[in-house]
């Protein structure tokens, strides 16, 4: 079920955002009001309150950046200015003192946004967007949490060359879906990204119930959760251990329909590990 929750609202109006997160809290950075800002919000999942952490904004206002995070920091990157600027410098939030930085030297291989991503506890993965002078592409880039070094993963490129797809996961794989690409145009198609062996793949017969651009995604252990985007504000469940979608009861649906906005989870990519009940004996 979903509803509505006034005291985790955003500390300003905007679209074009990203998130990511620990087992406590989720940052919700960037975007546009429609002017491009720099805001790190922070959700607190065990008192659903919502501030703005100025220590945490990001260096330069843009849209469309991505996010990825483990059970310490969380990194963002890309994204694009009101001038046309696209970014490569990953910076860093430590969630212990909520403040954020430059990782010296480390960017991405080319200045992309619209990127999809997601991860585990030992790296996270930035895939596919619109890369600055270039267009669409499907490149895979590893942060690995660490040493804070990236690199291409090239086995884990995207099928196509995507832009705007959303990602759910947990601590074995990744799901990206949706998207627009150049060949295929907007899709409901899925990859899959398996982290053991860097690989992605392409899931036949598995498709979101619609097609979906710049859509949003989240999830646990269990299932990932898509949200439709466009004017659509119903969701498709994904279930990991079959590789199967089906879309929720409006009981899930958002409250308003909405697109361009950005999820997080404390019990996405294994971050949480659930306490095991007791065995009585």
């Amino acid at each position: 079920t979903t509803a509505a929750v006034p005291g985790a609202a955003l500390s300003v109006a905007r679209y074009g955002l990203a998130a990511a997160g620990g087992s406590a809290a989720g940052y919700f950075g960037g975007g546009s009001t429609p002017s491009k800002v720099s805001t790190m919000d922070k959700v607190t999942y065990t008192s659903d309150t919502t501030v703005a952490v100025p220590g945490a904004a990001l260096s330069a206002a843009r849209y469309f950046p991505s996010a990825v995070g483990n059970i310490t920091a969380t990194y963002f990157t890309g994204g694009r200015s009101s001038s046309g600027t696209y970014y490569t410098q990953l910076e860093k939030i430590i969630y212990s003192s909520d403040s954020i930085a430059p990782v010296p030297g480390v960017n991405l291989s080319a200045a992309r946004y619209k990127m999809a991503s997601t991860g585990n506890t030992i790296g996270g993965y930035f895939i596919s967007g619109d890369q600055q002078g270039v267009g669409n592409v499907s490149t895979a880039e590893k942060v690995t949490y660490s040493t804070d070094t990236i690199a291409t993963v090239p086995g884990a490129n995207s099928t196509s060359a995507f832009k705007g797809r959303s990602v759910a996961g947990n601590n074995t794989h990744g799901y990206f879906a949706g998207g627009s690409s150049y060949d295929l145009g907007t899709v409901s198609a899925l990859d899959k990204l398996t982290y053991s062996t860097e690989t992605t793949a392409f899931l036949p017969g598995v498709n979101l119930s619609s097609i979906a651009f710049e859509a949003s995604a989240t999830g646990n252990s269990e299932n990932g959760y898509f949200q439709l985007g466009y004017t659509t504000s119903s969701f498709d469940k994904l279930t990991y251990s079959t590789d199967t979608i089906s879309p929720l009861p409006s009981g899930a649906n958002m409250s308003v329909s909405k697109r361009h906005v950005a999820a997080s989870s404390a019990r996405e990519n294994g971050l949480f590990a659930p306490v095991p009940f007791p065995v009585i004996v």
